[in-house]
């Protein structure tokens, strides 16, 4: 898949679109090597659904298309062969995509984007109904490497004779297996004391508790759900669950599924017929209700360990701190000793998918935090409101100090972010969704006062993305280290056409140039900077520096100008190391004021050949019908 590919589903998951993928990415998505370059997406064409693909094309390319345009019965594409996307309303030999949608596999490719693809009963039914060449090739690899369906030698799929696909129903699967049962079977076991209620937490005794499942059946003959606490990706039904913890081939899968169901005879197991119902007067929790329970989290009583960071009452009982800020007890058996230590939940879209422990001693992540963010009490904020400040500092204890340091202004509605030290890969993504809902006046990037915290700025900035901030969109960077001691920072710029773009970039690159070599010491090597690429739409050059913080604060700063970012971006150093010793050491804290209303106009309604954010496909910026 390429980058663009898999850019347009990031797009696609940010804005919920209700899509799946069907055509060659999907059947490579099962293990085949047939090669497939194009990318074929199939999407539900109600009218909710298309206004979210408006909004989607128009964040991916700049093309503001209508809604009747994902409605009709025609094919929109972008990008050229042999990498064009096509976008489907109905795919031959299925039904409606409400029939199927409920069916499809959850997916991630090799850089964590997560995707869905058509399931493989569905995608053997298209392929069929398709009747190509290689399209029967994909039945044969399908039947017989996927869904386990054994061949005579002699007998082959040809346009005129097709062999009957036998039965694999993954309902059976879902109905007729116990989950809770299963995960038993598979070397599980049920933790009492965090099970209760209509939940079973489980967990493998061979991990140290990090292999842990939570499992709470639905109501009536639905399936039970499991989710694991450590891993927001891996969640679903006995389905997910045996597929993820087996071999990952489909066909290994459906095996393992159908010999517990041959087992089950000499087995206490339920049916169809004797669906498994929850508790009346317990109603099935939330997942978020369930990870708590799992993760054994209590309501904040225990402020001892706040206090002793200089934090007061009055801030630990803020508003912003609701339900942000938990304790967990543990019993230390060596010491006979019990202690109760500070917890911060880690969010990202799905919920709660780690935990920072806090205590004296202790400063560990329980859980991989992936991409996500410790997150403020977001109701402070109306629903569909807008926030005036966002606070992005490197952990949950900086922000609460932050705020100490300087407290909303009388009606001022302000939101915290936390990235729990340095950033994941995918926590700019989290920041970008948190930043398009909550639309922040002002974001505040409080990071630590060290090169670490200071390219945490660089690489927050750099992938941000403003409403009505054109250049926001066009220009987007990203800052690693080769060696310890340089620093390279990739640009990426795009535009509407090679004059305009060689014009941006030549200022770009004399910009940063000349803000990095200014007074530069002799001994040291010069900025230097290189173009990498360069398309019709989209050009990407490289800065490589000495890994000085001199270097690393003067290159925040000329990416915040970059962007267009001056009144959106405040960069916010704290005198000391973190904005936790500046409260200890009894710091003043200045903020810049926040933005006048009329600074900030909504972004101009642009049309196909004005893109607000330039094509990523060297391609005309709006989407191609046929």
């Amino acid at each position: 898949m390429t980058r663009d590919q898999e850019a347009f589903l990031e797009v696609l998951n940010r804005h919920q679109v209700e899509y799946a993928i069907i055509g060659g990415k999907a059947v490579q998505s099962y293990g085949s090597s047939r090669k497939s370059d194009d990318l074929d997406v199939w999407i539900n064409p109600t009218a909710e659904n298309a206004n979210k693909m408006v909004a989607s094309v128009k964040d991916f390319i700049g093309a503001k298309l209508h809604p009747s345009d994902f409605t009709d019965n025609n094919i929109v594409f972008f990008g050229r062969d042999p990498y064009r996307i096509d976008i489907h309303k109905d795919v031959t030999g299925l039904g409606q995509f409400p029939d199927h949608y409920h069916d499809r596999v959850p997916v991630r490719t090799n850089e964590g984007t997560e995707f869905s693809v058509l399931s493989p009963k569905d995608l053997v039914a298209s392929k069929k109904a398709a009747r190509r060449a290689k399209d029967l090739r994909d039945v044969e690899y399908l039947e017989e490497r996927v869904l386990g369906i054994r061949r005579q030698a002699d007998r082959k799929i040809n346009e005129t004779q097709q062999r009957p696909l036998q039965k694999v129903d993954f309902e059976q699967f879902k109905q007729q297996i116990d989950l809770v049962e299963y995960a038993k079977d598979q070397g599980y076991i049920k933790d009492l004391q965090r099970s209760g209620g209509n939940s079973v937490s489980l967990y493998k005794a061979d991990s140290g508790g990090k292999d842990r499942i939570v499992v709470y059946p639905r109501q009536g003959a639905e399936a039970d759900i499991y989710f694991n606490p450590n891993d927001g990706a891996d969640k679903g039904t006995v389905v997910q669950f045996q597929h993820r913890r087996g071999t990952g081939e489909w066909k290994d899968t459906i095996q393992s599924l159908q010999n517990y169901l041959g087992q089950m005879d000499n087995r206490v197991g339920r049916t169809i017929a004797q669906p498994v119902s929850p508790a009346p007067n317990h109603p099935a929790p939330t997942r978020e209700q369930a990870v708590v329970r799992s993760f054994d989290l209590k309501p904040l009583s225990e402020t001892n360990y706040l206090k002793s960071r200089g934090l007061s009452d009055e801030t630990i009982k803020a508003p912003e701190f609701e339900n942000a800020v938990f304790n967990r007890t543990y019993l230390d058996r060596n010491r006979g000793k019990q202690f109760v230590n500070t917890v911060f939940p880690i969010k990202n879209e799905q919920g709660t998918v780690a935990i920072i422990v806090r205590n004296d001693n202790i400063k560990i992540v329980d859980g991989p935090r992936g991409d996500g963010l410790w997150i403020s009490n977001p109701k402070v904020i109306e629903p569909g409101g807008r926030a005036d400040r966002m606070v992005i500092a490197e952990s949950p204890i900086d922000a609460m100090s932050f705020h100490q340091l300087k407290p909303p202004a009388e009606g001022e509605k302000r939101i915290y972010l936390g990235t729990a030290g340095n950033l994941s890969s995918g926590a700019p993504d989290t920041v970008q969704k948190l930043v398009d809902k909550y639309q922040p006046r002002q974001i505040v990037m409080a990071n630590d006062n060290d090169n670490a915290g200071i390219r945490n700025s660089i690489n927050l900035v750099g992938r941000l993305r403003y409403s009505g901030v054109q250049e926001s969109n066009n220009v987007q960077a990203h800052l690693n280290l080769p060696s310890p001691s340089q620093a390279r920072l990739t640009v990426s710029v795009s535009h509407p056409d090679q004059a305009t773009g060689k014009r941006r970039v030549q200022e770009l690159t004399e910009r940063f140039s000349t803000a990095l070599n200014k007074n530069s010491p002799k001994d040291e090597p010069e900025a230097r900077i290189s173009v990498k690429s360069w398309q019709d739409n989209r050009t990407e050059f490289e800065v490589s520096m000495p890994n000085t913080r001199q270097n690393l604060i003067r290159t925040q700063n000329e990416l915040v100008a970059a962007k267009g970012l001056q009144e959106v971006v405040s960069l916010k150093l704290p005198h000391n190391k973190d904005f936790t010793e500046d409260l200890q050491k009894g710091e003043k804290l200045n903020l810049t004021p926040l933005p006048s209303p009329m600074k900030q106009q909504a972004a101009p309604m642009l049309t196909p050949d004005v893109p607000k954010m330039a094509p990523k496909f060297d391609l005309p910026p709006a989407g191609m019908k046929r």
